[in-house]
């Protein structure tokens, strides 16, 4: 009896260090996650994980035709991952309905194509590099080259914030119609220059409880575009700074390469012990020191020359691009026209730390 008990203890301590070391593999068993092999009737053959039947998970599918997809499956389709072609290279990038679509790489014997996709088709901005590194960049509608647009990047770096207020938004449009010194007001049609989007700033929370409803959404397809992104919260005075602060924290990770934690502040009544809070609890738990976004109105009157001024600083004032105020990002138009927000217009923002290299 004794051994027996000493046998069950032992191999109970093991199961828990495995469940320690290892929580995946409980986490596993209890989401209902299979390593299964599906066969098709076109001849198709799936090996990989499943869930609920549908392939989700890490799984290889391998077409009668000579093509292989694997990569990341989410609910019956492959998102993330890599094409291999029978006899043209292969694809490594984002997907949708198992077609290239977002931001990757095709690799051809002979060249490289790095940029966006849609429905399989070159769309948008697209990087060609030959095996002796000579690149050039141009610009491609549903796959057909537009000849006589030109792709202006480097000396200016721009970006886009976007809210619940933008639910439309076709992603590998996200470019801007300017000339040298754009202010991006005019019909794209009466342009010969597009810029690219570099980064986008999401709005993720307000007050103590409230989610953006676009927020997931924006979030996912900021990643599958591959932009550099940024989360904002909007202060609200019907909570608390811990709660406002909080809600912040429970629905907003960083990745590497992101914005820091960003706090809107447009609002009179608030005070700024109270906005000082936010920011430390915020810097605590990120262990990255937050940004501010406000109006030139509102700064004037609550953060120049309070503890808010040592904060990073993204500042708005329309029509000024050449204000600083010691700035990181400057909003300077609410009215700049993009091909992929319905209406075209959306607020246009400048990085004001250096050229595309510094910031990236």
């Amino acid at each position: 009896m004794k051994q027996s008990k000493i046998r069950f203890r032992i191999v109970g301590l093991i199961l828990l260090l495995l469940c320690a070391v290892c929580p995946g593999i409980t986490d596993a068993k209890k989401k209902g996650v299979k390593k299964t092999t599906i066969e098709y009737a076109n001849g198709d053959k799936y090996k990989g994980e499943t869930l609920n039947g549908k392939r989700s998970g890490n799984g290889k599918l391998t077409c009668a035709d000579g093509r292989v997809f694997e990569g990341e499956w989410v609910n019956d389709d492959l998102r993330y991952g890599k094409l291999t072609y029978k006899s043209t290279g292969h694809y490594e990038g984002f997907f949708r309905n198992l077609k290239l679509d977002g931001y990757g790489t095709r690799y051809y014997p002979d060249k490289t194509v790095k940029g966006m996709w849609k429905d399989d088709n070159r769309h948008g901005i697209v990087t060609e590099t030959d095996k002796k590194g000579r690149s050039s960049t141009t610009f491609y509608r549903n796959g057909v080259k537009m000849d006589g647009i030109n792709v202006v990047k480097g000396e200016y770096v721009m970006g886009i914030d976007l809210s619940n207020y933008q639910q439309n938004v076709v992603w590998q449009d996200l470019y801007l119609a300017g000339d040298t010194e754009p202010d991006y007001r005019l019909p794209r049609s009466l342009q010969s220059n597009v810029r690219p989007v570099e980064f986008v700033i999401l709005k993720a929370t307000e007050g103590g409880n409230h989610v953006d409803k676009m927020y997931l959404t924006h979030r996912d397809n900021a990643e599958r575009h591959n932009y550099r992104k940024g989360y904002y919260h909007f202060y609200n005075t019907t909570a608390s700074a811990t709660a406002n602060a909080q809600n912040y924290i429970n629905n907003v990770t960083l990745d590497k390469g992101d914005f820091p934690p960003i706090l809107d502040i447009e609002k009179d009544g608030v005070a700024v012990d109270s906005l000082v809070k936010w920011m430390k609890i915020i810097e605590k738990h990120y262990k990255r020191k937050p940004m501010i976004y406000t109006n030139e109105r509102y700064y004037k009157k609550y953060v120049e020359g309070t503890k808010l001024a040592k904060y990073p600083l993204w500042y708005s004032r329309f029509g000024q691009r050449a204000i600083d105020r010691n700035a990181h990002i400057l909003q300077f138009t609410e009215k700049g026209l993009i091909d992929g927000v319905k209406n075209h217009v959306v607020d246009i923002n400048e990085f004001r730390r250096g050229d595309l290299y510094k910031f990236k």
